[in-house]
C-alpha cells in the first residue's frame, strides 16, 4: 500500500541539437562561382515523468544530412543560380518505456522511418535599379520515404517556386 509520505512527483525534459556544417566556395573561369556545402544535424528529445513507483519515459529524435552543389554567374543585371541538393533524414517518432519499481514494465517501440529528397533548382535575380530587384526561380525534385517495419516506399515528385 502506498502512503502519502512515500508519494513523489517529478518531471524532466531534456533536448538538444548537435550540428556541424562546412562550405567550400571557388571562383571558376568566366565569372562562375561554385559552392559545395554539407550539413549534419542530430536532434534528440527525452521526457521523463516519475510519480511514486511509476516512471514514464519518451525518447524521440531526427537526424539529417544535407549536401548541396550550386553554380552562380552574373550576366549584366541578372544573377543566375542553379544546382542540385540532397537531404537525407532519419526519424524516431518516439519510444515509450514504463517502469514500475525501477523495473521495465512495458516498452512500446518507436516508428523508425527515413526520407530522401533530391532536388534541382534554378533561380534568376534581376536588378532593375539599385533599390528594386525581382527574384524568380523553380525547384523540382523527388521525395521518397520508407519505414523500418515495412518494405514499402512512398515516392512523390514536386515543383515549387523559388
Amino acid at each position: 500500500m502506498l502512503s502519502t509520505k512515500d508519494a513523489k512527483f517529478r518531471n524532466q525534459a531534456e533536448w538538444g541539437n548537435r550540428a556541424v556544417s562546412v562550405q567550400w566556395k571557388r571562383v571558376l573561369k568566366h565569372n562562375f562561382v561554385q559552392k559545395v556545402s554539407m550539413a549534419y544535424s542530430n536532434y534528440e528529445f527525452v521526457f521523463d515523468v516519475i510519480q511514486s513507483y511509476y516512471n514514464l519515459q519518451l525518447k524521440t529524435g531526427i537526424q539529417g544530412t544535407d549536401v548541396k552543389y550550386a553554380l552562380s554567374k552574373k550576366v549584366g543585371k541578372h544573377s543566375l543560380n542553379f544546382g542540385v541538393e540532397n537531404l537525407l533524414q532519419f526519424y524516431n517518432t518516439g519510444q515509450f518505456k514504463i517502469y514500475m519499481n525501477d523495473e521495465l514494465f512495458q516498452k512500446l517501440n518507436s516508428i523508425l522511418s527515413k526520407s530522401n529528397e533530391l532536388a534541382l533548382f534554378f533561380e534568376d535575380s534581376y536588378d532593375c535599379t539599385d533599390r528594386l530587384s525581382f527574384i524568380m526561380g523553380l525547384r523540382g525534385g523527388l521525395y521518397a520515404q520508407s519505414f523500418a517495419d515495412s518494405l514499402s516506399c512512398y515516392y512523390t515528385g514536386f515543383f515549387e517556386p523559388r
